[in-house]
């Protein structure tokens, strides 16, 4: 509570009226609690009341003071918050700062590329920031499948049913049929 702007009105016997904002005493006041709360203002011998209303501050908004700690993802991995820190706006003009008790939405774990994640913290005040689900890197191949493995002097290589499984760094694979190179084969010669 503030007094600014408080001013009294010394009403005198003689019917003159002196207004003062100085030399009074303020009791009864309590914003730890909400609701009507009964000020007593105090000047030399004589007394007044006049009531307030406590109110809940609301959150007018957040900023993001902390960026987590990881912004750069494989493919398929789940979003990972740790280190952000949010700065709650009041509607009483104070600043808290928070780590946990908000929503995040906008991460694709499957699809790389940069993302918008939207945080989201009470009465849909929301901050966001980027991060990166990088594109998968293939790291090994191997054949699944072999169709034919004997082959007569001169007969051309067929690859017909011949099934090749793609290994990424992110963990993550495929089965391809066709579009691949095969090198190294030889039927000129038996062995």
């Amino acid at each position: 509570f503030s007094p600014v702007g408080l001013r009294l009105a010394l009403i005198y016997d003689d019917g003159n009226v002196l207004y003062t904002n100085t030399d009074y005493s303020i009791s009864g006041f309590d914003t730890n609690t909400t609701g009507t709360k009964v000020v007593s203002v105090s000047y030399e011998n004589y007394e007044c009341t006049f009531t307030i209303n406590v109110i809940e501050a609301e959150v007018t908004g957040i900023t993001i003071e902390q960026l987590p700690q990881k912004l750069t993802y494989l493919r398929f991995e789940e979003l990972d918050t740790t280190g952000l820190t949010l700065r709650v706006h009041w509607s009483n003009g104070s600043e808290t700062t928070i780590t946990d008790g908000y929503s995040v939405s906008g991460h694709d774990c499957a699809t790389p590329g940069t993302q918008m994640i939207t945080v989201e913290y009470e009465s849909g005040h929301s901050a966001s920031f980027e991060i990166v689900v990088q594109e998968p890197v293939l790291s090994e191949i191997y054949v699944v499948f072999y169709p034919k493995t004997e082959y007569f002097v001169g007969e051309p290589l067929s690859t017909d049913g011949l099934e090749v499984t793609l290994l990424y760094n992110d963990g993550g694979m495929s089965s391809i049929t066709s579009g691949f190179d095969v090198t190294g084969f030889d039927s000129s010669v038996p062995g």
